[in-house]
């Protein structure tokens, strides 16, 4: 079986891809040079109600909206080795989330990541890196005793 290394992508990562912010030029770019990726599709139903959100507000119009959701699957298809499930949790792996949540100040949603990227056999064999633009995630992951790079500020790994 062939090692790689993981590298996952959060929801603000990909959303740094699809859309023209600060810092997509450099996530593009590290984009397309490494690979394979993988997500959760938390993170891919995050990225769907973003950029859902940005034609409600009509930061992009119909057309611009569903071809940047085919971009997306695309991608997803061309480029993810994985899409991870949110596996169930008992009632101590909700706790030690929940930990998370209240010790960084991050959401639920980010909290499962790290908590997945620290617990599950593949991944934490794999040493994985997080890839994502929020600050406090990265900060969190890091804290954690996990790789993460702020694709926002920091530069590419």
């Amino acid at each position: 079986m062939e090692i790689y290394r993981v590298r996952w992508l959060d929801a603000s990562a990909i959303i740094k891809f699809l859309l023209e912010e600060q810092g997509s030029q450099q996530v593009r770019t590290y984009l397309a040079q490494h690979g394979p990726f993988d997500t959760a599709w938390l993170c891919l139903g995050e990225v769907f109600g973003r950029l859902k959100a940005a034609h409600e507000h009509k930061e992009m119009t119909r057309e611009e909206y569903l071809a940047q959701c085919e971009i997306l699957l695309g991608w997803v298809s061309a480029k993810i080795t994985k899409v991870y499930d949110i596996p169930r949790m008992d009632f101590l792996q909700c706790r030690e989330v929940e930990k998370l949540v209240r010790k960084y100040p991050i959401d639920f949603s980010d909290a499962v990541q790290v908590h997945i990227l620290k617990t599950d056999d593949f991944l934490s064999t794999h040493n994985p890196i997080l890839i994502t633009a929020d600050r406090q995630l990265a900060k969190a992951a890091r804290n954690e005793g996990l790789d993460a790079w702020d694709c926002k500020r920091d530069p590419s790994p």
